[in-house]
């Protein structure tokens, strides 16, 4: 048992710190990240392909077509700004019906509730 909720606290202070710490920069060219993990430079909007809300994580899950994954949580200052320039600048973007709702919602800043 002790081990099991040390393994649970690991993995939720690393969660807690990846929504801190992520840092992301929307340019004309496209987005410039920075996760707990990963660090990508410059990914191109039309290498964005898909963007998956987890309702579950509380975050957006956006990928590129080489596989590059890039989380953002709804904690994060500018989501709204993401999911503007998400829908206007990623042709190839996909999205499921439950991403498409909150996707619309933020960029409407009705961010989602993280507490539910």
């Amino acid at each position: 048992v002790p081990f099991a909720l040390m393994g649970f606290f690991l993995v939720s202070a690393a969660t807690l710190v990846e929504a801190v710490r992520i840092r992301h920069e929307l340019t004309d060219a496209g987005i410039a990240y920075r996760g707990l993990l990963h660090r990508y430079e410059q990914i191109p909007w039309n290498e964005i392909v898909s963007a998956r809300w987890s309702s579950t994580m509380k975050w957006l899950v956006v990928t590129t077509s080489d596989g590059r994954v890039m989380r953002f949580s709804a904690m994060l200052n500018g989501l709204e700004s993401l999911a503007r320039t998400l829908v206007a600048r990623a042709p190839a973007l996909t999205v499921d019906e439950e991403t498409a709702r909150m996707l619309a919602a933020a960029r409407e800043e009705r961010l989602p509730n993280i507490w539910s």
